[in-house]
């Protein structure tokens, strides 16, 4: 019963971390594809014709 109680703890332990590190991925996957859209604006303004 100890040991499957430790093992669970040790799962949570883990699970929490990937979630820290999914939240870290997702933010910075966001914030490169916001930085993408802008510059593919930036872009498609430069092209098109005034």
């Amino acid at each position: 019963m100890d040991e499957l109680q430790s093992r669970s703890e040790q799962e949570s332990g883990f699970s929490a971390i990937d979630q820290e590190r999914l939240d870290r991925l997702r933010e910075s996957s966001m914030q490169q594809s916001a930085d993408f859209m802008r510059s593919l604006a930036d872009t498609i303004d430069s092209i098109r014709p005034r």
